[in-house]
């Protein structure tokens, strides 16, 4: 999270690279669990947001795993219909 705030307040022309770069690298590592990282970075991203600091931009990093829940979790509630 701290990488993830240092580039909230990035005005890096790369930030939104460097965010999902991040945000990817960080699913990796946890990938046996990638429900319950994902559901972790999206409630972490939410009280971000909601101490509302200054100079601080999180729509990147929000709306990437905004856009990965979907993608990601489908799969594996696939797998547990099939499974039942």
């Amino acid at each position: 999270m701290d990488e993830l705030r240092a580039l909230a307040k990035s005005p890096d022309l790369d930030q939104v690279f460097l965010v999902r770069r991040n945000i990817d690298e960080y699913l990796k590592a946890r990938g046996d669990r990638l429900h319950l990282a994902l559901e972790h970075l999206r409630t972490s991203l939410h009280e971000e947001e909601r101490a509302n600091r200054p100079g601080e931009d999180w729509s990147p990093a929000r709306d990437y795993v905004r856009r990965l829940l979907p993608i990601l979790l489908v799969p594996i509630q696939q797998v547990s219909v099939q499974g039942e």
